[in-house]
Parts: structure tokens; C-alpha cells; sequence
């Protein structure tokens, strides 16, 4: 059986940290993916939060990752990686980037995060950008994304998008999980949900609260081709 992680943080971690992604004693290196028949999307965090340049940052831990190996999958978590610039999608095509997860935690020029505490949608630069991505093949994630901006994303959006880890509010109501007529968009544009295991959004530590969450989004979605565990 094939693997794919839609939404692996190790590369950023291992990179902050000095080590290789081939092989490493983090939760994930190539080595131990491969020999399992596994795969994952690289995803690099990259927020005002934490660097001034989120661009800058988000290029050297690209570098790395192609250098352990360099057909690897690599997404970009905050669209404060754009930084206000329409012109940084082009550069993160070039890179090879295919997913961007436009919000995190707070605020940026593309959007707010769910719990940022504010009800604003996409701003009119993160309209822009949305279709800057679609016409560069980059895929949007919502996951993250409030729900004011998941309607406005769903609104402009001419493509599919995707929540790479989200999990189903109406089993565990934290705001970081989609409500059940999300999944249902989702759903209807074809897109895909990719769960995440973290024990506060799935309501506990056991595979039966994970599962649980799985049964959910396939019951309302009423499809077997959304979901990616």
C-alpha cells in the first residue's frame, strides 16, 4: 500500500535544527518513508511570526530539501510567505512549490487565520493571489483558513482546492475543523480533506477518536474520493 502525507512539517524542523532529511531522528526522514512505501508533501512553515522575511526563509528551506532529495513534494504553510507581492507566486512555482496553505494561525496580506479572532475574509490582495496560484498550477489549502475566508476562497476559487489537515468540527468543535457544510464544498468542487492526527482537534489520543473523524467527513461528503489519511 502507497502513502502520501499531505502536510509533513519535518523538513522546516529538521533544517532549524541542522539535520538530514534523508535520515534523522525526527518523526519522518526519506529513508524511513521510503522503505514503507510512503511519500509525503514537505510542508515549510513560514509566518511573520516567527522570521522577518518569510519569503527568504521559505527559499533556504527549499534549497535543503531539494539537496536530500530533489524531486521532492514541497507545500508552504502561511501565505505570509507572498509577502504582499503577487510576483512571489511565480518565484515559488519555479521552486517547485504545488500546495500553499494561505492562512496559519493569525493574520496575513491574504487572509486570517481561525482563530485570529477577527471575522475578516480574503483581503483584496488574497483575492488576487488565489487566482495568481490557480494560472500557476499551485493548489490553495484552506485548512486554517476561517470561515468567513473559506466562503470568500470558495467564491473566487476556478479550480479545486484542498484542506491538507483539517478534521470535522461536528465531531470535535475546535475551530480549526470544518464544519459539515464545508466538507460538503469540498466535496461538490472536488476537492480533498487530509486528516490531522493532533489530539486536540480530534478529541482525544486513540485511533478510535482519529477513525471517528474519518467516518464523519465520508458519511456527509457521501464520496470515497475526498478523504486522505
Amino acid at each position: 500500500m502507497n502513502f502520501l502525507d499531505l502536510h509533513c512539517d519535518t523538513a522546516s524542523k529538521a533544517f532549524n535544527e541542522g539535520k538530514s532529511l534523508m535520515s534523522n531522528d525526527l518523526a519522518v526522514d526519506i529513508t524511513r518513508a521510503e522503505n514503507v512505501g510512503a511519500d509525503c508533501f514537505f510542508a515549510v512553515w513560514s509566518v511573520y511570526e516567527e522570521h522577518e522575511s518569510p519569503f527568504e526563509y521559505a527559499v533556504k528551506v527549499i534549497k535543503f530539501i531539494k539537496s536530500c532529495r530533489p524531486n521532492s513534494l514541497i507545500s508552504i504553510e502561511g501565505g505570509d510567505v507572498l509577502e504582499g507581492r503577487i510576483e512571489n507566486v511565480k518565484k515559488l512555482k519555479a521552486m517547485g512549490v504545488k500546495i500553499l496553505t494561505v492562512a496559519w494561525n493569525g493574520v496575513n496580506q491574504v487572509c486570517s487565520g481561525a482563530i485570529s479572532g477577527t471575522g475578516e475574509g480574503l483581503t483584496s490582495f488574497g483575492f488576487s493571489a488565489v487566482r495568481e496560484l490557480e494560472n500557476n498550477e499551485i493548489v490553495v489549502d484552506c485548512s486554517h483558513l476561517n470561515e468567513r475566508g473559506f466562503y470568500d476562497l470558495l467564491k473566487t476559487a476556478r479550480k479545486p482546492f484542498c484542506a491538507t489537515h483539517s478534521n470535522a468540527f461536528a465531531v470535535t468543535p475546535h475551530p480549526r475543523n470544518l464544519t459539515d457544510a464545508q466538507i460538503r464544498e469540498i466535496a461538490k468542487i472536488g476537492g480533498i480533506i487530509g486528516l490531522c492526527p493532533y489530539s486536540l482537534f480530534v478529541g482525544g489520543n486513540s485511533i478510535e477518536n482519529f477513525l471517528a473523524h474519518a467516518e464523519h467527513v465520508l458519511k456527509v461528503s457521501k464520496t470515497d474520493k475526498i478523504l486522505a489519511i
